[in-house]
């Protein structure tokens, strides 16, 4: 009662496991911050809310061809980043409904204006009690216009063996008639 102390009074409790508990946490997350910005596979992070991108890794800036600045913060929408619009509301109406997204066609539109042929598959993921998106998407353009070559090659070849065979056909009646014509002769 006059300002001096005349005990201790002390609760002790053992933190160790939270402890624990907190560094394996900031170990997954290091790991896979390193996984994600190191993938090959173009990937992003993005609000479930607003759909901001959060982050993308150098795969999908240099597909996209953006600086990660011009990016951080702004919607897919701004940037006009979904060559059909109405795909984004498809996505989203599908991660609704079943929580992900995977080997869904889509187009995008890069920043110079190019068209991307994109296979996407993406999730619902929760961070901090809040919704995010993480999604992958898959270059496919190079692949599709290979393949669009070999049609139109597989084209030529049918066309190619249809007029080998007519002339033939046509040859073997010349033929017939011009033995004849030399008989008439």
């Amino acid at each position: 009662d006059r300002g001096q102390a005349i005990g201790i009074l002390g609760v002790g409790r053992d933190i160790t496991r939270r402890r624990q508990a907190e560094q394996a946490l900031k170990m997954s997350e290091v790991r896979f911050s390193k996984t994600f910005h190191m993938s090959p596979v173009p990937t992003v992070v993005m609000t479930f809310d607003g759909g901001w991108f959060v982050d993308a890794n150098k795969s999908f800036l240099q597909m996209m061809g953006y600086e990660r600045q011009e990016l951080i913060g702004r919607t897919p929408t701004e940037l006009r980043i979904w060559a059909n619009p109405s795909d984004r509301d498809n996505l989203y109406r599908l991660l609704m409904e079943n929580g992900s997204v995977r080997g869904d066609f889509f187009q995008l539109k890069t920043r110079t204006g190019e068209i991307r042929d994109a296979i996407l598959s993406a999730g619902i993921i929760v961070l901090k009690e809040r919704k995010f998106i993480l999604a992958m998407c898959y270059d496919v353009t190079e692949q599709r216009q290979l393949e669009e070559r070999l049609r139109q090659s597989q084209k030529m070849e049918a066309i190619g063996t249809l007029t080998g065979g007519i002339a033939h056909d046509f040859n073997n009646i010349l033929g017939g008639i011009m033995g004849y014509a030399e008989l008439v002769m």
